[in-house]
């Protein structure tokens, strides 16, 4: 980085693997463009350390100095930039312009809205029932966090949870989705007992120590089976670290809590590791299924269950909304199934009248 920074420049490290470079008077507003692109180049050149080739990538964030700025508002423009640069895709350079502003200025504004809301009563739990194909009788309810925006309305999880778990709100976030499904599965114990919930849960959380024991108290201060809670986690939350995730969830199956993997094959899946896991449920994500019309989509679909059944996992299929796509998974071997065909995510109000249709028993 020296190499590539002028003698006037300065060059510090802010911690981990973060560096600024700060340009003193450029001779054109293009300089700290050129010198991204430096910096780049030297990133292609393959470094040998004891014996082995190693390549490196950076990821550059670019801010301008205002009149009316500050230290700290210079570092804060080129650190959104940075994260921009990442956002799309790394080994890249992006300028803090003013788009990026508004964007940014709207994120930290929805930060401050979503810490509001975990205090102010805004955020919902909905529940979407998964069913066996054969009978269509329900099985269990996934849990769905939904926000009551004051001004936007009911926003999605997609809304909102990147931006928690980006911020690390995300941890407060899934302690409060774990604790009231838990309740909601108490309240519904008289009527419903076998009922089961799953609940979805970040990387972030999974890399907490403390996650087993967290989620032992929130059963046993329910009275709640851990049978009866599955907690679901993407194929990519699990290979962030997969030492420490295999010991968290097999210390978390010893408890008999189950374990899910969700939007298997949308990630870069690691037939390696997955042998490794102590799951249950292998879900099948709803992209694939709604291509079960096509040949390709069908052949997916088939290796997924195959795979499972060679594992002895159970299978879930994701977003089933036609009455074709049900046959075409009950015949590939598929006996459960969540979508639009039974019921979309629901209210607990309206999940409770669900279930007592006698067609859903």
């Amino acid at each position: 980085l020296r190499d590539a920074t002028r003698q006037q420049d300065v060059l510090c490290h802010l911690g981990g693997d973060q560096f600024a470079v700060l340009l003193r008077k450029p001779a054109t507003p293009n300089d700290a463009v050129h010198a991204a692109e430096r910096f780049l180049d030297l990133a292609r050149e393959t470094i040998d350390v004891s014996g082995q080739s190693v390549i490196t990538s950076i990821s550059i964030g670019i801010s301008r100095s205002q009149v009316d700025g500050t230290v700290e508002s210079l570092l804060r423009d080129a650190d959104a930039a940075l994260g921009e640069a990442k956002r799309a895709g790394r080994n890249r350079y992006e300028l803090f312009d003013g788009a990026l502003k508004r964007a940014a200025q709207t994120r930290a504004r929805l930060e401050g809205q979503l810490r509001l809301a975990m205090s102010d009563d805004q955020l919902r739990l909905h529940y979407q029932p998964e069913v066996d194909l054969l009978s269509g009788r329900v099985i269990g309810v996934e849990a769905l966090v939904r926000w009551q925006h004051p001004d936007h309305g009911l926003l999605s999880a997609d809304a909102f949870v990147p931006l928690a778990e980006e911020t690390g709100i995300v941890t407060k976030l899934g302690d409060w989705v774990l604790r009231e499904a838990c309740q909601a599965l108490a309240r519904w114990s008289p009527a419903f007992p076998s009922l089961a919930i799953r609940v979805n849960l970040s990387a972030v959380q999974l890399a907490r120590r403390k996650l087993v024991d967290e989620i032992s108290a929130a059963l046993v201060a329910c009275d709640v089976a851990p049978s009866r809670l599955c907690l679901e986690l993407t194929e990519t939350a699990v290979m962030t670290d997969t030492t420490r995730s295999v010991e968290i969830l097999e210390d978390l199956a010893e408890l008999g809590v189950r374990i899910a993997i969700d939007d298997f094959g949308t990630g870069f899946s690691s037939l390696a590791h997955l042998h490794r896991l102590p799951a249950h449920v292998l879900k099948i994500d709803q992209s694939f299924v709604a291509e079960l019309n096509q040949p390709r989509g069908q052949a997916i679909v088939g290796a997924i269950v195959a795979l499972a059944a060679a594992l002895d996992l159970e299978v879930v299929a994701e977003g089933v909304e036609t009455q074709h796509q049900r046959d075409l998974l009950l015949s590939m071997g598929v006996r459960r199934a969540q979508g639009h065909l039974y019921a979309p995510a629901l209210n607990e109000a309206d999940l409770l009248i669900w279930l007592d249709d006698p067609g859903n028993q």
